[in-house]
Protein backbone atom coordinates (compact mmCIF):
# COMPACT_ATOMS: atom_id res chain seq x y z
CA UNK A 1 0.00 0.00 0.00
CA UNK A 2 2.94 2.20 0.74
CA UNK A 3 4.40 1.70 -2.53
CA UNK A 4 1.04 2.54 -4.67
CA UNK A 5 0.91 5.71 -2.59
CA UNK A 6 4.49 6.40 -3.68
CA UNK A 7 3.68 6.09 -7.02
CA UNK A 8 0.27 7.81 -7.45
CA UNK A 9 2.00 10.85 -5.37
CA UNK A 10 5.03 10.91 -8.15
CA UNK A 11 2.92 10.78 -11.12
CA UNK A 12 0.94 13.84 -9.57
CA UNK A 13 4.25 15.67 -8.87
CA UNK A 14 5.29 15.14 -12.58
CA UNK A 15 1.83 16.29 -13.69
CA UNK A 16 2.40 19.49 -11.79
CA UNK A 17 6.12 19.87 -12.56
CA UNK A 18 5.35 19.43 -16.51
CA UNK A 19 5.38 23.13 -18.92
CA UNK A 20 1.75 23.53 -19.44
CA UNK A 21 1.04 22.79 -23.16
CA UNK A 22 -2.26 23.86 -25.30
CA UNK A 23 -3.94 20.75 -26.82
CA UNK A 24 -3.80 21.33 -30.80
CA UNK A 25 -4.76 19.04 -33.39
CA UNK A 26 -4.47 19.29 -37.73
CA UNK A 27 -5.67 17.56 -40.69
CA UNK A 28 -2.77 15.76 -42.78
CA UNK A 29 -2.04 18.32 -45.37
CA UNK A 30 -0.03 17.25 -48.67
CA UNK A 31 2.81 19.68 -49.85
CA UNK A 32 0.35 21.33 -52.47
CA UNK A 33 -2.05 22.29 -50.19
CA UNK A 34 0.77 23.96 -47.77
CA UNK A 35 2.16 26.06 -50.08
CA UNK A 36 -1.56 27.16 -51.40
CA UNK A 37 -1.83 28.48 -47.66
CA UNK A 38 1.85 29.31 -47.23
CA UNK A 39 2.01 33.51 -47.57
CA UNK A 40 5.84 32.57 -47.95
CA UNK A 41 7.83 30.19 -47.28
CA UNK A 42 11.67 30.88 -45.61
CA UNK A 43 14.77 29.74 -44.63
CA UNK A 44 16.85 30.69 -42.11
CA UNK A 45 18.94 30.77 -39.20
CA UNK A 46 17.23 31.69 -35.54
CA UNK A 47 20.02 34.21 -33.83
CA UNK A 48 17.89 35.13 -31.10
CA UNK A 49 14.60 34.00 -29.27
CA UNK A 50 12.65 36.45 -26.77
CA UNK A 51 10.13 35.31 -24.25
CA UNK A 52 7.63 37.94 -22.65
CA UNK A 53 4.20 37.22 -21.11
CA UNK A 54 1.11 38.69 -22.86
CA UNK A 55 -0.94 41.83 -21.45
CA UNK A 56 -3.03 39.93 -18.78
CA UNK A 57 0.21 38.17 -17.39
CA UNK A 58 -1.65 34.68 -17.90
CA UNK A 59 -0.61 34.02 -21.69
CA UNK A 60 2.83 33.69 -23.20
CA UNK A 61 4.66 34.76 -26.46
CA UNK A 62 8.30 34.73 -27.86
CA UNK A 63 9.32 36.70 -30.88
CA UNK A 64 11.70 34.82 -33.04
CA UNK A 65 14.25 36.99 -34.75
CA UNK A 66 15.82 34.70 -38.24
CA UNK A 67 19.26 35.71 -39.72
CA UNK A 68 20.84 34.88 -43.72
CA UNK A 69 17.11 34.48 -44.57
CA UNK A 70 15.82 32.75 -48.14
CA UNK A 71 12.59 33.33 -49.32
CA UNK A 72 11.49 30.56 -51.01
CA UNK A 73 8.33 31.65 -51.52
CA UNK A 74 6.81 35.29 -51.11
CA UNK A 75 9.72 37.48 -51.27
CA UNK A 76 8.14 41.01 -50.95
CA UNK A 77 9.44 44.36 -51.97
CA UNK A 78 11.90 45.40 -49.38
CA UNK A 79 12.38 41.98 -47.96
CA UNK A 80 15.60 41.62 -46.00
CA UNK A 81 17.99 39.02 -44.90
CA UNK A 82 16.66 39.33 -41.43
CA UNK A 83 12.80 38.16 -40.51
CA UNK A 84 10.92 38.34 -36.90
CA UNK A 85 8.23 35.84 -35.86
CA UNK A 86 6.09 36.11 -32.77
CA UNK A 87 4.66 32.46 -31.82
CA UNK A 88 2.64 31.34 -29.05
CA UNK A 89 4.25 30.21 -25.79
CA UNK A 90 7.51 30.59 -24.30
CA UNK A 91 9.67 30.15 -21.16
CA UNK A 92 9.69 32.99 -18.74
CA UNK A 93 11.35 32.51 -15.26
CA UNK A 94 10.36 28.68 -14.22
CA UNK A 95 6.96 29.19 -16.16
CA UNK A 96 7.04 27.49 -19.65
CA UNK A 97 3.70 27.27 -21.81
CA UNK A 98 3.45 25.28 -25.32
CA UNK A 99 1.71 24.61 -28.37
CA UNK A 100 1.02 20.82 -28.62
CA UNK A 101 2.18 19.57 -32.48
CA UNK A 102 3.79 23.10 -33.07
CA UNK A 103 7.18 23.14 -33.74
CA UNK A 104 10.03 24.12 -30.85
CA UNK A 105 12.26 26.84 -32.21
CA UNK A 106 15.72 27.47 -30.84
CA UNK A 107 18.39 29.53 -31.23
CA UNK A 108 20.91 28.63 -33.80
CA UNK A 109 18.44 26.10 -35.54
CA UNK A 110 18.03 26.45 -38.73
CA UNK A 111 14.55 25.65 -39.91
CA UNK A 112 12.03 25.54 -43.65
CA UNK A 113 8.44 27.09 -42.40
CA UNK A 114 5.69 27.57 -44.58
CA UNK A 115 4.15 30.93 -42.72
CA UNK A 116 0.49 31.87 -43.16
CA UNK A 117 -0.48 35.36 -44.28
CA UNK A 118 -2.20 35.90 -41.03
CA UNK A 119 -3.00 33.43 -38.24
CA UNK A 120 -5.07 33.46 -34.80
CA UNK A 121 -3.61 30.33 -33.29
CA UNK A 122 0.00 29.55 -34.93
CA UNK A 123 1.81 31.40 -38.05
CA UNK A 124 3.18 27.95 -39.41
CA UNK A 125 0.84 25.94 -41.90
CA UNK A 126 -0.51 22.81 -40.13
CA UNK A 127 1.60 23.35 -37.20
CA UNK A 128 4.13 20.77 -37.57
CA UNK A 129 3.32 20.01 -40.60
CA UNK A 130 4.59 23.17 -42.37
CA UNK A 131 8.05 23.02 -40.26
CA UNK A 132 11.40 21.55 -41.60
CA UNK A 133 14.86 21.52 -39.67
CA UNK A 134 17.82 21.46 -41.49
CA UNK A 135 20.75 19.92 -39.96
CA UNK A 136 24.22 19.51 -40.99
CA UNK A 137 25.82 16.16 -40.55
CA UNK A 138 29.00 14.69 -39.76
CA UNK A 139 29.87 15.83 -43.54
CA UNK A 140 28.73 18.59 -43.55
CA UNK A 141 25.80 18.49 -45.73
CA UNK A 142 22.46 19.95 -44.32
CA UNK A 143 19.31 17.09 -44.51
CA UNK A 144 15.90 17.85 -44.13
CA UNK A 145 13.72 16.35 -40.92
CA UNK A 146 10.35 16.79 -39.79
CA UNK A 147 9.62 19.20 -37.18
CA UNK A 148 9.35 15.89 -34.85
CA UNK A 149 13.32 15.44 -35.66
CA UNK A 150 12.16 12.31 -37.86
CA UNK A 151 14.17 12.45 -41.68
CA UNK A 152 12.66 13.15 -44.54
CA UNK A 153 13.31 10.70 -47.28
CA UNK A 154 10.94 13.00 -50.18
CA UNK A 155 7.52 13.26 -51.23
CA UNK A 156 5.40 10.03 -52.28
CA UNK A 157 3.15 9.79 -54.70
CA UNK A 158 -0.29 11.56 -53.27
CA UNK A 159 2.14 14.70 -52.80
CA UNK A 160 2.55 13.97 -48.67
CA UNK A 161 5.78 14.06 -47.09
CA UNK A 162 7.56 11.17 -46.90
CA UNK A 163 9.10 10.45 -43.20
CA UNK A 164 11.02 8.17 -42.07
CA UNK A 165 9.45 5.38 -40.21
CA UNK A 166 11.08 1.75 -38.31
CA UNK A 167 10.26 0.25 -41.77
CA UNK A 168 12.79 2.61 -43.83
CA UNK A 169 14.89 3.34 -41.38
CA UNK A 170 18.29 1.06 -40.61
CA UNK A 171 17.96 -1.24 -37.35
CA UNK A 172 20.92 0.48 -35.98
CA UNK A 173 19.30 4.07 -36.01
CA UNK A 174 16.32 2.50 -34.96
CA UNK A 175 18.06 0.66 -31.72
CA UNK A 176 19.95 3.79 -31.34
CA UNK A 177 16.86 6.06 -30.90
CA UNK A 178 15.78 3.52 -28.49
CA UNK A 179 18.80 3.52 -26.30
CA UNK A 180 18.99 -0.53 -27.02
CA UNK A 181 23.05 -1.70 -28.21
CA UNK A 182 23.52 -4.24 -30.36
CA UNK A 183 26.41 -6.34 -30.21
CA UNK A 184 28.30 -8.21 -32.39
CA UNK A 185 26.75 -6.85 -35.18
CA UNK A 186 29.33 -7.93 -37.83
CA UNK A 187 28.54 -4.65 -39.77
CA UNK A 188 25.27 -5.85 -40.86
CA UNK A 189 23.38 -2.86 -39.31
CA UNK A 190 25.74 -0.15 -39.41
CA UNK A 191 24.89 1.53 -42.50
CA UNK A 192 22.43 4.62 -41.93
CA UNK A 193 20.12 5.34 -44.53
CA UNK A 194 20.48 9.36 -44.61
CA UNK A 195 17.84 12.13 -44.56
CA UNK A 196 17.31 13.67 -47.95
CA UNK A 197 19.71 16.57 -48.62
CA UNK A 198 18.21 20.43 -48.36
CA UNK A 199 18.88 21.27 -51.86
CA UNK A 200 17.13 18.21 -53.04
CA UNK A 201 14.04 18.82 -50.50
CA UNK A 202 13.65 22.43 -51.86
CA UNK A 203 14.04 21.33 -55.62
CA UNK A 204 11.51 19.27 -55.13
CA UNK A 205 9.59 21.80 -53.74
CA UNK A 206 10.14 24.44 -55.88
CA UNK A 207 7.29 23.63 -58.87
CA UNK A 208 4.52 22.86 -56.27
CA UNK A 209 5.42 26.08 -54.53
CA UNK A 210 5.33 28.16 -58.34
CA UNK A 211 1.86 26.48 -59.15
CA UNK A 212 0.22 27.43 -55.62
CA UNK A 213 -1.92 30.11 -54.69
CA UNK A 214 0.03 33.72 -53.77
CA UNK A 215 -1.05 35.96 -51.96
CA UNK A 216 -1.27 39.67 -52.06
CA UNK A 217 0.53 40.51 -48.59
CA UNK A 218 1.28 43.92 -47.59
CA UNK A 219 3.24 43.05 -44.89
CA UNK A 220 5.43 39.77 -44.08
CA UNK A 221 3.53 36.51 -43.72
CA UNK A 222 3.23 35.07 -40.21
CA UNK A 223 1.50 37.86 -38.45
CA UNK A 224 -0.79 37.95 -35.69
CA UNK A 225 -4.92 38.82 -36.36
CA UNK A 226 -6.27 40.82 -33.41
CA UNK A 227 -9.21 39.01 -32.39
CA UNK A 228 -11.85 40.72 -30.92
CA UNK A 229 -14.84 39.48 -28.32
CA UNK A 230 -18.20 40.38 -28.10
CA UNK A 231 -19.03 40.43 -24.53
CA UNK A 232 -22.13 38.51 -23.58
CA UNK A 233 -25.73 40.85 -23.64
CA UNK A 234 -24.35 43.01 -25.64
CA UNK A 235 -26.46 41.26 -28.91
CA UNK A 236 -30.11 41.63 -29.24
CA UNK A 237 -32.02 37.99 -28.69
CA UNK A 238 -35.42 37.55 -30.21
CA UNK A 239 -37.81 35.24 -28.24
CA UNK A 240 -41.34 34.45 -29.16
CA UNK A 241 -43.12 37.45 -26.49
CA UNK A 242 -41.15 39.71 -29.28
CA UNK A 243 -42.23 38.55 -32.46
CA UNK A 244 -45.01 41.21 -33.86
CA UNK A 245 -48.45 39.97 -34.39
CA UNK A 246 -49.82 39.30 -37.40
CA UNK A 247 -50.57 41.87 -39.49
CA UNK A 248 -54.71 42.22 -39.75
CA UNK A 249 -55.34 41.59 -43.43
CA UNK A 250 -52.84 38.46 -43.32
CA UNK A 251 -55.27 34.94 -43.72
CA UNK A 252 -54.61 33.10 -40.58
CA UNK A 253 -53.26 29.70 -41.53
CA UNK A 254 -55.89 26.90 -40.92
CA UNK A 255 -54.74 24.00 -39.14
CA UNK A 256 -54.72 20.75 -42.03
CA UNK A 257 -58.00 18.46 -41.59
CA UNK A 258 -57.21 14.82 -42.18
CA UNK A 259 -59.06 12.86 -44.58
CA UNK A 260 -60.91 9.91 -44.81
CA UNK A 261 -61.84 7.45 -41.65
CA UNK A 262 -59.30 6.82 -39.42
CA UNK A 263 -57.71 3.54 -39.32
CA UNK A 264 -59.13 1.05 -36.39
CA UNK A 265 -57.12 -1.73 -35.56
CA UNK A 266 -58.88 -4.68 -34.28
CA UNK A 267 -57.73 -7.34 -31.49
CA UNK A 268 -57.62 -10.52 -32.42
CA UNK A 269 -59.88 -12.11 -30.49
CA UNK A 270 -59.06 -14.24 -27.58
CA UNK A 271 -58.72 -18.21 -27.34
CA UNK A 272 -61.09 -19.55 -25.00
CA UNK A 273 -60.16 -23.33 -23.86
CA UNK A 274 -63.47 -25.38 -22.55
CA UNK A 275 -62.78 -28.38 -20.45
CA UNK A 276 -63.55 -31.96 -21.97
Amino acid sequence: MKDMRNALWLTALSFLMAPLAYAGSVVPMPVSTLADHAGQVIIGEISGVRSYLTGDGRGMESEVIFRNVEYVKGRRPGSTSTFSLVVPGGKVGDREMSLGCAPRLGIGEKWMLFLLPSYKTHPVVGLWQGAFRLRAGEDGVERVFDARGVGVSGIDERGFVRAQTDRTRPIAQVAASRHVRIKNDGGRFSAEAAPLRASEFVELLRPVLAASRSHPLTQPAGRRELVQYTPLGAGTLTTIEDKPPAAENEPAQSVPKLRGPLPTRVAPASRSTSSP
